[in-house]
């Protein structure tokens, strides 16, 4: 540039006055170049050599000159005008040039046109040479603003619409900006030009651009992806109306190529159909393009055939495998890698997808050739995009690989995964995002190394966020691929709660199903309908028997589609699952499930060969022999046999180095089995039996599986029991019992319950073992250990944990560490099971890592287990009373010899060992001693007390039968045990099981007059471990109780009709009388007397006393259902959920069955009395049946009386009102006055 002579140019311009002189000086000058004529004057402007504003008008005097210039030009001119000018037309100057020429010469319409056309195709042309993208897109953009005039459309239809054409043309082209807006720019350019170009006026052209919009919606990314194909696939028919086979052949077979494109892709209608439809359309376009003619077209249909059959469902699928393999390798006849290398590179990726499906041939090898077709796709990587495609195939593949190292190929899978993601992110390739999201989800859901539960959760992550872009309307098929691969995440679970778990997971399925059609996605449908069974199967919530069968109904729709012939791997192990249904199914016929269990394995056996896919096979054997076990037709020794060998079989491969679980859990049923073979000498199958159960407890450890441990050796300690090797037996039932100890620290309050009822019968066993070698103090610790923790533990239940926590923040942080620990127990737990355990295609980690990893576990389990138990200790130590949250020891005799010494009272424990009962006794002289009770005990109690026949002879109409029935208990219960009783004082009995139905204040010797009772003050509980927590915390509670006399909550409901006989018309004078011994009374009477009035007075106010006088109702069946009869009923749950007794009052119930409980096998009982101990009360008294109104009157008034005019305690209360009430004639049988009882701690 020569500054001065654009210096001299706009001085000039500056200095003229008239516009002839403006015009005349621009003409002269026209050889200057408008760029740099504007860059002169701007650096003047910065120099302040000119005024700012000055540009705009020199600018608009130039566009002027040279628009005039421009209609004047010669066509030979032109051309050279426009290259002059090219850099020119870049700036916004050149797009208000072009605006100021279509707006003012309009006068020479033909002549306009000419120079239009020319300027529209001089814009393209510019347009796709440029190398420079910003400018490129900001001609488009100038382009745009000019043409889509409406000026234009009018004058010049034929352009505008060609150029709207065009316009769509460079959007699809675009590498800029946003993809998606990019395609719908360019689909409104091309539905723009059809209002021009139509059918009847413009046929060539309307087909043209229907061509155009079809190919569009195909890569459309927004709006629903279904209506995208279907528009797709209705532009490319509009099209073939005029571009016919023969009038247009090329362009006809380029919109079945196309078709064939959109059929294949289509996720809406039946999707075998739209396959078969995309088959045709390749083959239709295949008659026009030849290798011969058309190499490029031809080879470029070649792969969508290609992929096409890869998808095909109808036909044989393994037929459809190797057709797709062959149409990749004739396509790579001409796409070879020096003349199409990115061609080359994308058939190298889909050859690998096909190798990586293929069914024939070995699979190991097919495997391999598809990694080498992805390594070879890999060479040519100069589009990003397809770069992390194959990057993700190459991840899918290394996550199936069966050679290598089976940890190492699913690392490898992993990193390619994330090497994807490097190029594929949310906002720039949102498909590939979540479907590589997927992809790295389903690998961390088998991933070997790292924590299982870390990559269980990593997998759910990955899955979650897949799920923001395959969502159900957009991308219904992923979307339903994704939910199922999160509900596998979901079933596999270890963090969080099991039983939610596996309701996510059921969620995941269904929701995968509202897809998956059996017509449509056949293969994916059945796939989710046998883990939706599965799901059900292990499904914690809801009827077992209704999962039951919903799983075998799952299992069975899946078999629909996997069937032997066309997926026989998919089969067998549906047929294992629909066996494992069959095998716990509670509804129909029990022996006829059994027969459908073993005739499902033993089709699952049919492809389960040990040779091809050895894990799996020795699951299905193992499976088998429980089969055989539990079988009822048959010869049932037979079945016996046929178990053995089975289990036998599935060793072979279940090896201790191997699959240590797997083998000792063989063992463990093998051991079993051998315990009930009736072939062959029974010496030696009990010898068989105590090896078996010994390998598996090298495995079954109490500290690392105490769950399985405990199983075993149980079963162990049973069977020398049986052989009456006394030692053996105590010392399998002892490692028994250490197990069950671990496992109740790492369980929650609620899971020890049913524990204890687990552990009832080694304890019965344990017991008389110890007993039978003479160590007395063995057999008190194991019957203390046997009895009523849960129970004690459930006493600190009577605050919620939240004003627990609120209470004690302090407290808050140790049970939260103590239930994480006991979480991380729980979890390390399925991750010891899971390591010998086949991950995938029957593949399982290297020995190597997996004995590295178990080895870490154990550590990470044995570390665990010592933390919780010094958490636990710390927390019994700071907060001993806090029983609902922590662990409770079990009780010793050292304890129990202190309790009696504190309390002054003698302590009996009954206890029913395997073979007969028995009693200990603990005095308060520290003498301890247990004595075995007459064999005939067993006999009474089954023939009257469990029929229920002892309340019939509680009735005063059988007094003789009465005097004897007591008078028989009494020297089967108490004479045996004279020898350590003392002549009268304090006794607490602890009766189990049956016996807590006896009211043993009637018991009287056959040689005196005189009852228990006038002989004892006694209390009845539950379990002495109740006892001792109860008095501990009587001891050490910073909450005073009330004074005795204090305050009276009395709640009366005598019933709804006083004409009817059951109406208590004595509870109003009772009532009165015990209020006359209160300071202060809260009348809860009549309407008034509601349950959750009840509860509301309770919180707000403490009580020394709650009386209820009222009908009370026992469930013998569903105990928890219990109630008082108010107005309204007050149940067991309802007081043990929502009632909160302040200040350990002395609650007492004059109603019917109160004190009724009923016993679990574990010793805790549920009940009335149990429920308000739960709530927060000291002691209860509560009646054994349905009492007498009257007499229940006079005992009630006797009982508070002595307690508040003499202050003695409850128990010596109650001694002196049963004696008041049998001073009366007509009241002297026990059905008077012996129902009632204290239940307690007495004070």
């Amino acid at each position: 540039m020569h500054p001065s002579k654009y210096d001299a140019f706009i001085d000039q311009l500056v200095a003229t006055n008239t516009k002839e002189e403006l015009n005349q000086l621009i003409s002269a000058n026209n050889s200057l170049l408008i760029p740099q004529l504007e860059e002169r004057v701007l650096e003047r402007i910065q120099a302040n050599d000119l005024p700012a504003d000055i540009l705009p008008w020199i600018t608009s005097l130039i566009t002027r000159q040279l628009a005039s210039q421009w209609l004047t030009l010669a066509d030979e001119q032109y051309e050279a005008f426009l290259e002059q000018n090219k850099s020119w037309m870049l700036s916004d100057t050149a797009y208000q040039f072009l605006i100021d020429m279509a707006q003012h010469y309009t006068n020479d319409a033909e002549h306009i046109e000419h120079r239009i056309i020319l300027l529209i195709d001089f814009a393209f042309q510019t347009y796709f040479s440029l190398e420079n993208k910003q400018n490129r897109d900001r001609l488009l953009l100038g382009a745009i603003k000019l043409f889509s005039t409406e000026w234009l459309r009018k004058n010049f239809p034929k352009e505008w619409a060609n150029f709207k054409q065009e316009i769509g043309i460079a959007y699809m082209r675009s590498k800029e900006g946003n993809r998606a807006q990019n395609v719908e720019a360019a689909i409104k350019a091309y539905q723009q030009a059809l209002t021009l170009r139509t059918r009847h006026v413009m046929p060539i052209e309307c087909a043209l651009t229907q061509l155009l919009i079809g190919l569009a919606y195909q890569e459309r990314i927004e709006g629903d992806r279904a209506q995208n194909i279907e528009a797709a696939v209705e532009s490319f028919q509009q099209a073939l109306i005029v571009f016919t086979q023969q009038a247009w052949p090329d362009k006809w077979a380029i919109i079945q190529f196309n078709l064939g494109d959109v059929y294949r892709k289509s996720i809406h209608g039946d999707r075998a159909q739209n396959l078969e439809m995309a088959i045709k359309s390749y083959q239709r376009a295949l008659t026009v393009f030849t290798q011969q003619t058309e190499p490029y077209d031809w080879a470029d249909i070649q792969q969508g055939l290609a992929l096409a059959y890869q998808g095909r469902i109808e036909g044989d699928r393994a037929q459809n495998m190797e057709a797709a393999i062959e149409v990749y390798q004739q396509a790579l006849t001409v796409f070879t890698r020096q003349t199409w290398p990115d061609k080359w590179a994308d058939i190298q990726n889909n050859l690998g997808i096909a190798y990586q499906e293929r069914i024939e041939g070995d699979r190991a090898q097919n495997l391999e050739k598809a990694l080498e077709s992805y390594q070879r796709a890999m060479i040519i990587s100069a589009r990003p995009d397809k770069w992390a495609d194959t990057q993700n195939n190459l991840g899918i593949v290394y996550q199936n690989r069966i050679k290598g190292d089976r940890a190492t190929n699913i690392e490898l899978a992993i990193e390619a995964y994330q090497q994807a993601l490097t190029v594929f992110s949310q906002q720039t390739w949102p498909d590939k995002w979540a479907r590589t999201q997927n992809n790295l989800g389903s690998a961390n859901l088998v991933r070997i190394r790292g924590g299982r539960a870390q990559n269980l959760e990593a997998a759910i992550e990955a899955f979650q966020l897949a799920l923001i872009v395959r969502t159900q309307q957009s991308m219904s098929f992923e979307w339903a691929n994704t939910q199922h691969n999160l509900g596998l995440a979901y079933s596999f679970r270890i963090q969080g709660d099991r039983a939610q778990n596996l309701e996510e997971a059921i969620e995941a399925y269904q929701q995968a199903l509202t897809q998956f059609t059996q017509q449509a996605w056949p293969y994916d449908w059945a796939t989710t309908q046998n883990t939706l069974g599965l799901a059900y199967f292990f499904r914690i919530r809801g009827d077992r028997a209704h999962n039951l069968e919903t799983a075998i109904i799952a299992f069975q729709h899946a078999l629909k589609v996997h069937t032997q012939q066309i997926w026989p791997v998919e089969w067998a192990g549906t047929q294992q699952n629909l066996g494992s249904a069959y095998s716990e199914r509670i509804e129909g016929d029990r022996a006829q499930n059994v027969e459908m269990a073993i005739e499902a394995y033993q089709q699952a056996l049919t492809v389960r060969s040990q040779q091809a896919m050895p894990y799996a096979w020795a699951e299905t054997q193992h499976n088998l022999g429980n089969a055989n076990r539990n079988r009822i037709h048959g010869d049932q020794a037979q079945n016996l046999e046929a178990a053995i060998q089975a289990y036998q079989l599935a060793l072979v491969v279940r090896t201790q180095q191997t699959m240590p679980i797997e083998w000792a859990t063989t063992q463990y049923v093998l051991g079993f089995t051998y315990q009930n073979r009736t072939k062959g000498d029974r010496a030696q199958n009990v010898e068989m039996a105590i090896e078996a159960y010994q390998q598996a407890l090298t495995i079954f450890t109490p500290d690392l599986l105490p769950i399985q441990c405990f199983e075993t050796s149980h079963l162990l300690g049973e069977l020398f029991f049986q052989e009456s090797q006394w030692t053996a037996a105590r010392q399998a039932l002892e490692l028994a019992h250490q197990a069950a100890e671990h496992q109740r620290q790492q369980q929650y309050t609620y899971s020890r319950h049913l524990l204890a009822q687990q552990t009832a019968n080694m304890y019965a066993y344990l017991v008389d073992i110890c007993l039978n070698l003479g160590d007395k103090q063995a057999a008190l610790d194991y019957a203390l250990a046997a009895k009523g923790r849960s129970d004690a533990e459930r006493l600190g239940a009577a605050q919620p944990l939240n004003q627990l926590v609120a209470q004690n923040p302090t407290m808050a942080n140790y049970y939260q560490h103590i239930r994480q620990l006991q979480q991380k127990l729980e979890q390390l737990s399925i991750q010891l099971r899971s390591y010998s355990k086949p991950v995938a295609h029957n593949q399982r980690l290297d020995e190597n890592d997996e004995r590295q990893f178990r080895a870490q576990t154990i550590q990470q389990i044995i570390q665990t287990r010592l933390a919780l138990r010094q958490a636990l200790e710390e927390l019994n130590f700071r907060f001993p009373l806090i029983t609902s949250v922590q662990y409770t020891r079990s009780l010793t005799a050292a304890n129990l010899i202190r309790l009696a010494n504190d309390l002054e009272a003698t302590l009996v424990q009954y206890f029913q060992c395997y073979r007969g009962w028995v009693a200990f006794i603990v005095t308060a002289h520290q003498v301890y001693d247990c004595v075995r009770l007459p064999e005939t005990l067993q006999t009474i109690l089954e023939e009257q007390v469990d029929t229920d026949a002892v309340l019939s002879s509680y009735q005063s109409k059988f007094p003789l039968k009465e005097r004897l029935y007591f008078k028989s208990l009494y020297q089967r219960l108490i004479a045996p045990l004279e020898d350590f009783l003392p002549e009268k004082g304090q006794l607490f009995i602890a009766p189990d099981g049956i016996l807590k139905r006896i009211p043993f204040g009637a018991l009287w010797k056959h040689t005196s007059n005189n009852r228990l009772i006038d002989r004892f003050t006694f209390s009845v509980v539950p379990s002495m471990s109740f006892l001792f927590t109860l008095f501990q915390q009587a001891q050490t509670s910073e909450v005073t109780p009330l004074p005795p006399s204090d305050y009276l909550l009395s709640v009366v409901y005598p019933g709804d009709d006083p004409l009817l006989k059951t109406y208590l018309t004595e509870v109003y004078p009772e009532s009165v009388a015990i209020a006359q011994h209160f300071i202060q009374v809260e009348w809860l009477h009549d309407e008034k007397a509601q349950p959750d009035r009840l509860i509301e007075l309770c919180q707000q106010h403490a009580y020394s006393a709650i009386h209820f006088g009222c009908h009370g109702q026992f469930d013998n069946f569903f105990p928890e259902h219990s109630c008082l009869l108010l107005n309204g009923q007050l149940t067991v749950q309802q007081i043990v959920n929502r009632l909160r007794l302040q200040r350990s009052p002395l609650v007492t119930l004059g109603a019917c069955q109160t004190g009724m409980t009923e016993s679990t096998t574990g010793g805790d009982q549920t009940g009335l009395s149990q429920a308000l101990f739960m709530a927060g009360a000291k002691t209860v008294l509560a009646s054994l049946w349905s009492v007498n109104d009257e007499s229940t009157r006079v005992l009630f008034e006797h009982f508070y009386r002595k307690r508040a005019e003499f202050g003695v305690s409850e128990a010596e209360a109650l001694q002196y009102a049963q004696q008041q009430v049998r001073q009366y004639p007509e009241w002297q049988d026990a059905y008077y006055w012996a129902a009632y009882q204290i239940v307690g701690l007495p004070v």
